[in-house]
């Protein structure tokens, strides 16, 4: 072999033996290809700078998926399997949907605080980790939100809207403050119920000396708190409770508008044809008093209680515990006194009362003549009761019962007064009489010389003669939520 030849087969054997060497290296790095790196570790391994894919490009930022053939393929809200900052279409809600798929709550928050979570159980808790045992949703505010739900509306409808079926209530408010708060351009807290044993609205403060509603109108923004436990107080600027019953129907307790029950009893009684007021309890059924006292003046009463009846000119008007000027008043007012008593056929008849322009007592009694005289001592008690003076003097009248010359009256004084028989007679006759005198000023009282004061205008009920709209009570989800 010439030497020419041996060098071709010497260049030969080294070019397969750099192959073979090659192929060895290859494989020794799984094929991998390095951009701006000599011995990349992935299939493909770049090393600073970018990578750019022309079809991807859109002129906007967008994620990049890869397709069920390992193709890259754009982003979008039909084909993400998760869920875009812009909105997710097509999604199933069967299939997606957030959330975890283990027995772990569910985050929600803002700025690295938690604002609300949704339990593995399926509670929800709003400013709360823990929910009630017996709650599917807790809001808890804070000193910052002290309205922990707040419902607003702009249309007619409901702020917040509850229902409860089988026993249950609609909204449940429990709170050291106001447990339900409500405010509303026609109602601020609305209550219906169809149930024959339920309750529209229910309040129940357990602590005592509390109350349990409190209902405030005329935007006084006031709650008027007595001392005692309440189960209702009601402040108004003009009217603090107003009831009305809308049956005027002859049944039980129809058309009555407050039925008020003291002394823990358990029954009550209305009138048949029904009533404002009707109250029952176990020594007094309905008490009205007045703080003013003398401060009244004649012509303007002040009184524990006042009744009118058939408002207008021609009405009838009683005071009742009454003060008109300095005299005090059991019953002043216009109209008769009177009692009923039965007659032979046993029908109620009516009797009425001696009324007189002065306040008076009067006494009945008897004597007899000895000898043509008499003493009578009065009654200690009507003594003591009466005034007498020149101006009213003790009042006698005498009816003989026997046959005399007639009699005559004197030395007249509240203990007593003396009988003569005319024309000096020396009868032993009987006789009885009556006295009449004005009753004695008490300390809180005047009654003595007292003569047709001037009595009451009965311009009482002009103050509350404003007319009634009806506002419609409506349940706005009463067919559709049944």
């Amino acid at each position: 072999m010439t030497p020419i030849k041996k060098l071709k087969a010497l260049k030969l054997f080294w070019f397969f033996l750099s192959a073979i060497i090659f192929f060895q290296i290859e494989n020794s790095i799984a094929q991998n290809v390095g951009i701006g790196i000599a011995s990349p570790a992935d299939k493909l391994h770049v090393n600073g700078g970018t990578i750019r894919i022309s079809n991807l490009a859109s002129g906007t930022t967008r994620g990049v998926l890869a397709d069920g053939l390992g193709r890259l393929i754009v982003a979008s809200p039909s084909n993400s399997p998760d869920w875009t900052i812009t909105g997710n279409t097509g999604t199933i809600p069967a299939n997606n949907f957030i959330g975890t798929t283990d027995a772990t709550d569910f985050v929600i928050r803002t700025n690295n605080t938690e604002r609300m979570r949704v339990l593995s159980s399926g509670k929800i808790g709003i400013g709360v980790t823990v929910v009630g045992a017996l709650d599917l949703v807790d809001v808890v505010g804070s000193a910052s939100t002290p309205y922990a739900i707040n419902g607003f509306i702009t249309v007619p409808g409901a702020g917040v809207y509850g229902q409860g079926t089988s026993g249950g209530y609609g909204i449940y408010g429990n709170s050291s403050l106001y447990g339900v708060f409500g405010q509303g351009g026609a109602a601020g807290v609305y209550g219906w119920d169809s149930a024959s044993t339920g309750f529209a609205i229910i309040g129940n403060q357990r602590r005592s000396g509390n109350h349990a509603i409190a209902a405030i109108g005329g935007g006084i923004n006031v709650i008027y708190i007595p001392a005692v436990s309440v189960g209702l107080t009601a402040s108004g600027d003009t009217i603090g409770l107003y009831a009305k019953a809308k049956s005027n129907a002859a049944s039980s307790g129809a058309g009555t508008g407050i039925v008020g029950v003291g002394n823990g009893l358990g029954v009550y009684t209305t009138l048949g044809r029904g009533s404002g007021i009707a109250g029952t309890g176990l020594t007094i059924g309905v008490a009205g008093f007045s703080t003013s006292g003398l401060t009244g003046t004649a012509g303007v009463p002040t009184a524990g209680g006042y009744f009118e009846n058939a408002l207008g000119a021609s009405s009838i008007n009683v005071y009742v515990a009454a003060y008109n000027g300095a005299t005090q008043f059991k019953i002043l007012g216009s109209g008769t006194v009177s009692t009923i008593v039965k007659d032979m056929n046993e029908n109620n008849v009516i009797m009425f009362s001696t009324e007189s322009p002065e306040v008076l007592f009067q006494d009945y009694g008897s004597g007899k003549l000895q000898n043509g005289f008499a003493h009578i001592t009065l009654d200690p008690v009507f003594s003591k009761n009466i005034f007498i003076s020149e101006k009213t003097p003790l009042r006698v009248f005498i009816q003989p019962e026997g046959n005399c010359n007639g009699v005559y009256v004197t030395n007249k004084s509240k203990t007593g007064f003396d009988v003569y028989e005319l024309n000096n007679g020396n009868s032993d006759i009987s006789f009885i009489y009556t006295v009449i005198g004005n009753r004695a000023d008490e300390p809180d009282s005047k009654y003595a010389g007292v003569r047709f004061p001037a009595g009451p205008l009965f311009k009482e009920s002009s103050k509350v003669k404003s007319s009634e709209t009806q506002a419609p009570a409506v349940n706005i989800r009463e067919t559709g939520n049944q």
